[in-house]
């Protein structure tokens, strides 16, 4: 029986397909349309085509600016220019109905910056950042109040802020948070720092020495201290002045204490944020072009 003709049925006329192979006729190009053959190339089909020319445009161009003679295209990876095309690098992408697509401009520091102001994941992190850092900034400021307070020692700004200077990171800023009046005022009425102490008790030891000596009748004359007096004096100033040396000495011990933690706070949060930088640059790199 002939394919392609009508053919009478009980129910009417049916139109054979030719083949399953070639429904249209051998060489006539078909595809598939919801499950029914329609006649003629598909745009998948045609962009396939479009892709494959191009490649073998490539080649033969290739060779041609090489100085060889154009040559037939080997199989290559569709999608990709094998070899160079005027205009466009090796490894050039195809678009859709294969068109070349040029590699777009490298972004730029500025660009990089821009993306980080509005991605969500980095700004997270750099507010995590910012309130560490207050925190530490915090404590530190806090903490030398506290020793001054406790040592009774009101320091002369210039010379805290060289000391301050020499730990690096702007240390030597925070001196006007440190000697604010509030803490001057506490450590000036504070009975308990270690400079009070010092001073009761050269105070108390004077006193106590000139009633030894009196009741031994040796302190002197009225208002003329004796030669055991002044010796005496002498030996209690030495002790009060040791012990100050000494506090102003655990004093600057405990200034770089204090400073050695906040730098250590410092560089452990520095290198959080440079693994949060890194983490959007590798996802800024991965983002579509």
């Amino acid at each position: 029986m002939a394919t392609g003709y009508n053919v009478p049925t009980s129910i009417g006329s049916y139109v054979m397909p030719k083949t399953s192979t070639h429904p249209f006729g051998p060489g006539v190009p078909w595809h598939m349309v919801n499950g029914v053959p329609v006649r003629g190339k598909s745009a998948a089909m045609i962009a396939k085509d479009a892709t494959a020319a191009t490649i073998a445009r490539s080649a033969g161009l290739a060779g041609y600016y090489a100085g060889k003679p154009p040559t037939t295209a080997a199989p290559g990876k569709v999608g990709v220019i094998p070899g160079t095309t005027p205009g466009y690098g090796p490894g050039t992408k195809i678009g859709p109905g294969g068109t070349p697509v040029k590699t777009p401009a490298a972004p730029t520091k500025e660009d990089f910056e821009n993306w980080l102001a509005s991605d969500p994941t980095y700004q997270a992190g750099l507010t995590a950042y910012n309130t560490h850092m207050a925190n530490a900034h915090n404590a530190f400021v806090q903490g030398i109040r506290q020793k001054l307070i406790a040592a009774g020692i009101v320091p002369d700004a210039t010379s805290l802020a060289a000391e301050l200077k020499s730990y690096g990171n702007g240390l030597d800023a925070s001196v006007s948070e440190i000697l604010d009046p509030t803490t001057v005022a506490a450590i000036g009425t504070n009975q308990l720092s270690t400079m009070s102490g010092l001073r009761t008790a050269l105070a108390a030891g004077k006193q106590d020495l000139r009633y030894q000596l009196a009741a031994r009748g040796l302190l002197g004359a009225a208002n003329q201290a004796s030669g055991a007096y002044a010796a005496g004096g002498s030996t209690l100033q030495n002790a009060f002045d040791i012990g100050s040396y000494n506090a102003g000495q655990g004093l600057i011990g405990d200034i770089g204490t204090g400073a050695g933690g906040y730098n250590t706070t410092l560089g452990a949060e520095d290198a959080t944020l440079g693994g949060i930088r890194s983490d959007a640059a590798t996802r800024w790199a991965n983002l579509p072009v």
